[in-house]
């Protein structure tokens, strides 16, 4: 099992023992799914700001795939 598989499991425990139903279990770890996603993609950008992260070089890198 993943790691991410295993917290997912815990999350929906969790939840599970606080009276939340499938649905809103449901609903809960979409919204959680689109938070991580957002927080993803910020680290990202200040990553790449902070010069951690070249950009160019993984738009190169894709270039070169493509070829």
């Amino acid at each position: 099992m993943t790691h991410s598989a295993n917290s997912q499991q815990q999350l929906v425990a969790w939840l599970k023992d606080r009276g939340h139903s499938p649905e809103e279990i449901a609903v809960i770890l979409e919204r959680l799914a689109r938070y991580d996603q957002l927080t993803t993609t910020d680290a990202l950008m200040d990553a790449i700001a902070r010069g951690e992260v070249n950009l160019d070089a993984i738009v190169q890198e894709f270039r070169d795939e493509e070829d």
